[in-house]
């Protein structure tokens, strides 16, 4: 029953911060406003990865990371198709390139610094396609809210799991 009870308190307040962070987020002025499902994605990936507070730089440099990389990729493809390649053989070579860079850069030379979290990478990049391209440091912002976010999870577990195992001992 210990479980059920932490469990059933920490969705409740992770529901609440989640709620909260949602209304205040739609009162920001466009286009932060319209992408609240980024943020969201933040929250996702952190949870997923794994959220740890001496972490959170790395989480930042490495959606910020997968931002540029976005900028590169659609570079990459307005390079290719103003040579004439028709879009299937583009998206397959742009795609292919710049992903085996990407994920080499990440895992094999900058794994051990702030821009290590491939799967931050990988999900800011995709937030950036989901947005076409548009309004990068809109979308840094609310990729960056979403994982501040997901940080708070951490410290009211332990909240609950503190006052939880206090009454289990009592």
């Amino acid at each position: 029953m210990f479980w059920k009870t932490f469990h059933f308190k920490l969705s409740l307040a992770i529901g609440i911060l989640a709620g909260t962070f949602a209304t205040l987020f739609e009162h920001f002025p466009a286009p932060l406003g319209t992408i609240l499902w980024v943020a969201f994605i933040g929250i996702a990936i952190t949870c997923g990865v794994g959220p740890d507070h001496k972490k959170i730089p790395n989480f930042i440099s490495s959606a910020v990371a997968g931002i540029i990389w976005g900028l590169i990729y659609f570079r990459g493809l307005a390079l290719v198709e103003k040579m004439g390649v028709n879009a299937d053989l583009k998206m397959f070579l742009v795609i292919t390139v710049l992903t085996v860079l990407v994920a080499t850069f990440h895992l094999c030379v900058v794994d051990k610094t702030w821009l290590g979290l491939l799967p931050v990478v990988f999900a800011s990049l995709a937030c950036f396609f989901g947005v076409g391209g548009q309004n990068p440091i809109s979308l840094g912002i609310a990729m960056t809210l979403g994982i501040l976010l997901a940080h708070t999870f951490e410290p009211v577990a332990e909240l609950f799991r503190k006052v939880s195992s206090a009454k289990v001992d009592a």
